[in-house]
């Protein structure tokens, strides 16, 4: 299997992939950045919402039933959504984006992609690379780039950010 979260390759390799129209919540903030406040705020308002369950979008991934994915929930949050929903954005044509984001960014487990592998730790690499950041200074550039490259590629209509940056959730359009 080819894995890329790039998803000009991941369409290049194996079958196509059927376009989805369910309208689906895409999380696409890092983790650490509100998400579980996400979730919560979602499941209240009767969204069926998954948080960090990485072996899901995995399988999707891997065996293109996107369609599979769709029943399973009507928002995902959390990592690796972050790194992967371009990919996830191609294929449900009618997703809306929610991007969860703080001015000082940081994540306390950054050094643990050297440990051996596993499912965090793809994860996590999808999300910030495969050389993962080491200091709260690289944690914070990487939010920023991919807070800037969400900005520049999500149609604003479809977008809604939720920042926490000042300790409270505030929206922004």
């Amino acid at each position: 299997m080819h894995m890329s979260r790039d998803p000009v390759s991941y369409f290049a390799h194996g079958p196509p992939v059927k376009p989805q129209a369910k309208p689906i919540i895409l999380g696409i903030g890092f983790g650490a950045t509100a998400t579980h406040s996400l979730t919560y705020i979602l499941r209240r308002l009767g969204f069926r919402t998954i948080h960090y369950e990485p072996y899901q979008l995995f399988h999707a991934l891997a065996t293109r039933q996107f369609d599979e994915f769709a029943a399973y929930a009507d928002a995902w949050t959390d990592d690796p959504m972050g790194g992967l929903w371009e990919i996830f954005a191609q294929v449900f044509v009618n997703a809306k984006f929610v991007l969860s984001t703080r001015a000082d960014y940081h994540r306390r487990f950054v050094t643990k992609c050297v440990d051996p592998p596993r499912q965090s730790v793809v994860s996590r690499c999808l999300m910030y690379g495969m050389v993962c950041p080491q200091d709260k200074n690289e944690t914070n550039a990487l939010e920023r780039a991919h807070r800037e490259h969400v900005l520049a590629t999500v149609p604003r209509e479809r977008l809604l950010i939720v920042n926490i940056s000042n300790g409270e959730m505030t929206l922004e359009r």
